[in-house]
């Protein structure tokens, strides 16, 4: 309908709380550029996707269809994993979304969402991108590309040489009117975009950052020695602060968990994505039964062996692909190389 756009309901926030909004292009809304304030409505909560109407209101949110007198209305899966026993999820934690691939802004958009995406992103004069570098598509002949070190030389020499990220990052301006420039990931997998309020901060595995606002900046933190050693992200992560959009890519996937205060979440080493600055894990065995020689058993002979453990609250993306199973996969498959024949001179 005229006049009706989404919007993702800022993290943290339930029904009857209030947050602004800004009406995108295109709505056919005379409101069109300015910020309006909406009211969250019942049975949505931070992080999930809202209709709003441009003239203030939200509409009410669409009903199911009602089952049969004989049985119970069925909830969506969304809500019955909300209302499970308060003493499963302590130990399980809650996947209420997949992930965001929708910028109410307009400035992001996912391209073909699943195993090949990409993300597309549009400039005004001031408002530039910038990416990991190699990751240009294509772009508008407007846009001016430039390359940068983002943060110094030591920030760029922790990037090259201790994650094998690029040295320099590509940024992305236009002088006057409109442009656009398309960016991919070097491995197939997915693309999210993540709203950052310049509160908190995210914690990136290595390979997986890949646009952002220039707003937003990209540090460098060292971890724990046996986070360090175990965790399969090395002893330096990317970081990124700030307030604007952080573009990030997967291996596959991407699934995200909301973890209350005391929830914890466990994860496979080589499946991290993103997780909140200031959340807080250890390293353990992935089986806990029997003594420690059947819990280091277990934990070997299951592939599984050393796993990450995340402590609520806050937020965790997975990938449901490992490139490091998939390389163990390949190796066996690929020709050996042999040293050629030395020739003789007769």
């Amino acid at each position: 309908m005229s006049g009706q756009f989404q919007v993702q309901v800022p993290e943290g926030l339930v029904p009857g709380q209030m947050f602004q909004v800004q009406v995108p292009p295109g709505t056919g809304s005379p409101m069109e550029g300015q910020m309006m304030t909406v009211q969250v409505p019942e049975g949505i909560v931070g992080g999930q996707m809202m209709i709003v109407n441009a003239g203030g209101a939200p509409p009410p949110p669409p009903q199911m269809n009602p089952m049969p007198p004989q049985m119970p209305p069925q909830m969506p899966p969304q809500m019955q994993m909300q209302a499970a026993p308060q003493a499963m999820q302590a130990s399980a934690g809650t996947a209420p979304d997949l992930y965001t691939t929708f910028d109410p802004t307009g400035k992001y958009s996912v391209i073909e969402q699943g195993a090949f995406a990409a993300a597309q992103g549009l400039m005004v004069p001031g408002d530039g991108i910038k990416s990991e570098g190699g990751a240009m598509i294509s772009m508008s002949p407007n846009v001016i590309i430039k390359t940068s070190m983002d943060g110094g030389c030591g920030q760029a020499c922790c990037r090259c040489c201790c994650l094998g990220e690029s040295f320099f990052l590509s940024t992305y301006d236009v002088d006057a009117g409109q442009g656009d420039v398309l960016l991919g990931p070097p491995i197939p997998g997915d693309v999210m975009v993540l709203h950052m309020d310049g509160q908190q901060s995210y914690k990136i595995q290595k390979g997986s950052f890949l646009a952002c606002d220039k707003s937003i900046e990209i540090k460098y933190a060292l971890q724990g020695c046996c986070q360090g050693l175990a965790s399969g992200e090395g002893f330096i992560i990317q970081e990124a602060f700030g307030s604007g959009r952080l573009v990030l890519n997967s291996y596959g996937s991407i699934a995200r968990y909301d973890l209350q205060p005391g929830e914890v979440r466990v994860v496979d080493n080589g499946a991290l994505v993103a997780w909140s600055g200031f959340m807080q894990y250890n390293i353990g065995l992935a089986s806990q039964e029997g003594g420690f020689m059947g819990r280091l058993f277990n934990s070997f002979a299951t592939g599984e062996a050393l796993v990450c453990r995340f402590t609520g609250p806050g937020t965790v993306y997975v990938q449901t692909r490992s490139l490091f199973a998939t390389a163990h996969r390949l190796f066996p498959l690929l020709p050996e190389h042999k040293k050629p024949k030395p020739q003789s001179n007769n």
